[in-house]
């Protein structure tokens, strides 16, 4: 089911076309036998903060709704690689918002997931290399690179071989994300 949400950021409205389906209910989409594809679409809320110290601007809203796309391939019952992209959306910059950082990242990491607790629970740990790819319009310096990111959460995998995962990733000393997927 393919739907439109129009969401409000910080003044301006701005359409995201998005599989609310999975968004909404947050559902990771995956097979049911190991060493399987799978991947899925999340949303969260990001923490962005650019440096700004050497500029006559400041950060005045460092939160932003955010989404993720991800795919991944299992290798074992507990290692997998996964690939993603995030938007994670913009940091306003100085008082009357006179601009805004946008930020999104793309990326690859190895993950481990160790069973806790509850059958079909699992708790995982992911370490990785990241793009950042931030925008801005103001006259300052904006950097993209790559870096090590490293990310914690936690998965049920329901019987019909969906999993809902609820993870935190430190992308970069100025992005990180909280999100449900």
């Amino acid at each position: 089911l393919l739907a439109f949400a129009v969401r409000h950021r910080r003044g301006r409205q701005s359409l995201t076309l998005g599989l609310m389906t999975l968004a909404v209910t947050s559902l990771s989409l995956s097979a049911q036998a190991e060493n399987r594809w799978y991947g899925g679409v999340g949303v969260g809320v990001s923490d962005l903060d650019p440096d700004a110290s050497e500029t006559e601007y400041f950060v005045s809203d460092d939160k932003d709704t955010a989404f993720k796309f991800f795919v991944g391939k299992e290798v074992s019952d507990r290692v997998s690689v996964e690939g993603f992209a995030a938007d994670l959306g913009a940091a306003d910059i100085g008082a009357g918002k006179a601009g805004e950082d946008d930020y999104r990242m793309y990326g690859i990491a190895g993950r481990v997931a160790y069973p806790i607790g509850a059958p079909n629970f699992r708790a995982f740990g992911k370490a990785g290399v990241a793009l950042m790819d931030a925008d801005s319009k103001l006259p300052h310096e904006t950097i993209n690179e790559f870096s090590l990111y490293g990310g914690v959460g936690a998965e049920y995998e329901l019987s019909n071989g969906m999993a809902v995962r609820g993870e935190y990733e430190h992308y970069a000393e100025d992005a990180s994300l909280l999100s449900i997927s």
